[in-house]
């Protein structure tokens, strides 16, 4: 089994209208085919995560823990895709029509007041467009459609299309292959959690700032990829707006899994990331909490992803 591969660069040309990328010596650039031939208008670029395993969670000494966030082995047996940032707000406007963010005007910041329901609408959409799979079942008008994955779709891992990502997909392309707080190495200093400051020092020496967007440095949302991507091209895992993820919120035990997804029928559907309007441990790539399906404010937005089927 792969641990900890750093991804491959995947400009997804279905997505927009560029050229291969050049390789570097970090990444290789592997075309998909399945992703080519349709323009749908949209700025996203996606990443090419490969499978692999992690541990999933904190230890019990991280600071600004929170006593949800058991570690346990995770493995995930498929690649998938995903998009290098948060979906911004031109992209939105562009695939539904309407754009209710609370930072009008500014179309590289990501879209927020968007519900559980309307990402998942979106995914949908683009699934279509590009010719793919629609993962979920969708009733009612926009914005206030109501979106649940397709009844015959056993798992999310399963589906071909545009989907939000599993917990378990999202922490561990956040981390990319690390096992500290950050992505970038780096742990929160003793005391530090709680704080709304900018130019925070994390615990090797690096600033908060340059990864993420916080109640620190930021008053309202703030343009995608203005702060260093992980090591695996992904940018904004950390502050920028809180996403949206698959699964509906259980407890983690310490058992490994494989694949996993959270399931349940209460209405509590996980966000993770942190955001411009959080404190620096909200922001940890362990940090989980959730909201309603229909729930909005311009803290919240998404990225999506998409299994890759051999």
């Amino acid at each position: 089994m792969r641990s900890h591969i750093a991804p491959s660069l995947l400009l997804v040309t279905a997505l927009c209208a560029c050229g291969d990328p050049e390789p570097d010596d970090s990444r290789v650039a592997v075309p998909d085919p399945d992703d080519t031939g349709v323009d749908c208008g949209l700025s996203l670029e996606f990443v090419r995560v490969q499978a692999g395993s992690f541990t999933m969670g904190s230890p019990a000494d991280e600071e600004g823990r929170n006593d949800d966030e058991a570690a346990h082995s995770v493995t995930l047996t498929r690649d998938f895709n995903m998009s290098r940032t948060e979906v911004p707000q031109a992209d939105f406007q562009a695939l539904m029509g309407y754009d209710n963010s609370n930072n009008p005007g500014c179309n590289r910041c990501p879209v927020d007041e968007v519900s559980w329901s309307e990402a998942a609408y979106f995914a949908n959409a683009l699934s279509e467009c590009t010719g793919f799979q629609s993962c979920y079942s969708c009733t009612g008008q926009l914005p206030d459609v109501s979106c649940s994955l397709k009844s015959n779709i056993e798992s999310p891992y399963l589906c071909r299309g545009f989907r939000l990502p599993t917990e378990a997909e999202w922490e561990y392309a956040a981390r990319a292959g690390t096992s500290t707080a950050f992505s970038n190495g780096a742990d929160l200093v003793e005391a530090d959690a709680d704080l709304c400051e900018g130019g925070l020092e994390l615990s090797d020496g690096s600033l908060l700032d340059d990864i993420a967007w916080t109640c620190g440095n930021a008053t309202s949302s703030m343009p995608v990829a203005q702060k260093e991507a992980n090591a695996w091209g992904l940018h904004d895992m950390h502050g920028g707006v809180w996403e949206w993820c698959q699964d509906y919120y259980v407890e983690f035990t310490a058992d490994a899994v494989t694949d996993p997804v959270g399931a349940g029928s209460q209405p509590r559907l996980v966000k993770r990331g942190g955001s411009w309007d959080t404190q620096a441990r909200f922001t940890r790539s362990a940090n989980r909490l959730w909201q309603g399906e229909l729930y909005r404010d311009d803290t919240l937005g998404f990225r999506l992803v998409r299994s890759i089927h051999n």
